[in-house]
């Protein structure tokens, strides 16, 4: 009862500020709303590949259902639908043959291939972290939701990773809540090559 009285005690407060301080008041706000920083965390993957990511997205340990099982650094958006994971893969795996990413690429479209409604879209192509990553669009059914999925291969020094991300709306792929992401990605071992412009496609 005393928190109520308290909550209409503010209300009213506010609402009784003459207006030219109440319009004072909310452009303070809206200032203060857009110099405060942006929060995000930083992620390191084998100890090379950074990424970055808004607070919005949260680290998931284990995904237990259908498809969506990974190893490695998975993100999530709940309130968007996507989910960013990251699988690293070193150059002497079985899971590909001459090392190269288009080989893994290979393997990762013969595994998601006998998925439920399977459907591969176009072929993709840009600079994840000053490389270039070669992927495809497909989609797939997961307990009755229609998934779309678009993975790309990277390969940096000896190792090969794979980035998939996965959203229920094809067109957040083409949306800061997914670019920025993918933008902030880093290979520590490239502090000494010359940057490449990110693309989005061929």
């Amino acid at each position: 009862m005393e928190n109520q009285e308290i909550k209409n005690d503010l209300e009213i407060e506010e609402t009784s500020l003459p207006a030219n301080e109440a319009e004072s008041q909310e452009e303070a706000t809206s200032l203060a709303e857009n110099d405060a920083p942006l929060k995000s965390e930083t992620s390191l993957v084998n100890g090379d590949l950074s990424i970055s990511y808004p607070y919005d997205y949260v680290e998931m340990e284990q995904v237990d259902s259908g498809r969506l099982r990974f190893t490695g650094l998975n993100l999530q958006n709940k309130k968007q639908h996507i989910i960013i994971s990251i699988l690293c893969l070193s150059s002497d795996s079985m899971l590909f043959s001459m090392g190269r990413a288009k080989s893994m690429l290979k393997q990762i479209e013969s595994s998601v291939s006998g998925s439920n409604d399977y459907e591969r879209f176009e072929d993709l192509s840009m600079i994840i972290g000053q490389k270039e990553a070669v992927g495809f669009h497909y989609k797939f059914t997961i307990n009755e939701i229609t998934q779309h999925a678009e993975v790309f291969a990277v390969k940096s020094k000896k190792d090969i990773y794979s980035i998939t991300i996965y959203a229920r709306d094809p067109e957040k792929f083409s949306q800061d809540v997914v670019l920025d992401v993918l933008k902030s990605i880093k290979f520590l071992s490239n502090d000494d090559e010359p940057e490449k412009k990110s693309r989005r496609r061929k």
